[in-house]
């Protein structure tokens, strides 16, 4: 699996736990508003990124929301510690190198910790 392909993985599986088809879902919303594949927009173009997901939600209350839950089941899941303030105003503001470095950094150590059979249970 590539490097891309791992981010990806990850950042699907964080959004997971809100809900089994949640992650699809907003792919599929995102697609439409992005023109394009959403994983390859956040870390081309975050700022765009970050206005359609905006949009699909209804606001950057929403978009902060979401990140607090993709936050925290990304901790309860891998025990990564992620920061939400950091992760929205990369998007906002569209820091794309510091973006995909932490999501990239976060992906490869569950990725570790998958091959290691060390994931916490699901509850």
């Amino acid at each position: 699996m590539s490097e891309s392909e791992d981010v990806k993985e990850f950042v699907l599986s964080i959004l997971e736990p809100l809900g089994p088809s949640f992650p699809e879902v907003l792919c599929h919303l995102l697609k439409d508003k992005l023109n394009g594949e959403p994983c390859e927009i956040l870390f081309e173009k975050p700022k765009s990124f970050y206005e359609a997901l905006s949009n699909v939600l209804g606001g950057e209350n929403r978009v902060k929301m979401l990140l607090e839950m993709a936050v925290s089941a990304a901790r309860v899941k891998y025990d990564i510690k992620l920061s939400v303030d950091e992760i929205f105003e990369a998007l906002k503001s569209g820091q794309k190198e510091y973006l995909y470095a932490t999501v990239r950094q976060a992906a490869l150590m569950a990725k570790q910790l998958k091959s290691l059979g060390e994931l916490r249970p699901e509850s």
